[in-house]
């Protein structure tokens, strides 16, 4: 079973890369609890840290 999945990276030049890829139940850790959305929605931190505010992602 796949999912969608939104993958944020930092290129060697520094700056924040976004896309969404196609991920495999298999790439998840083992012993994760899954569930099953429908839909889902980033909340304010998660914006920022996509955005590549260093002080919010670790």
């Amino acid at each position: 079973m796949s999912f969608k999945a939104l993958r944020i990276t930092e290129n060697k030049d520094g700056k924040i890369e976004r896309s969404i890829v196609q991920r495999e139940l298999d790439d998840l850790p083992a012993g994760e609890v899954l569930v099953k959305v429908h839909y889902s929605s980033l909340n304010y931190k998660d914006a920022m840290s996509a955005s590549g505010h260093k002080g919010i992602t670790k």
